[in-house]
């Protein structure tokens, strides 16, 4: 053994901390993380306009609805899975 191994211990130490409390940094970091990526795809497809337009999109309950052109620019991507994010508010219903 050297002496060094007893500086590579304690620096290790703080490096990799060893209290619970730390995992709730560790979550907040990769949620941002994920915010930053997802916020960063959306930003290519997004369209900024309060233009009334009817949906047509893929999501087959919203289709024909009238909605702004940016409601549709997000339903449109986020129906690729299994539904949009959020249901708009038909117009003049």
């Amino acid at each position: 053994r050297t002496s060094i191994s007893g500086a590579v211990k304690e620096f290790g130490r703080k490096v990799f901390p060893d209290h619970w409390s730390f995992e709730l940094g560790q979550v907040a970091l990769y949620s941002f993380v994920t915010i930053l990526i997802s916020g960063t795809f959306l930003t290519f497809f997004f369209q900024a306009s309060m233009a009334e337009v009817h949906y047509d999109g893929s999501y087959v309950p919203l289709k024909g609805l009238e909605m702004s052109a940016a409601m549709a620019s997000t339903g449109s991507r986020s129906s690729k899975g299994k539904r949009p994010v959020a249901a708009p508010i038909a117009i003049g219903s």
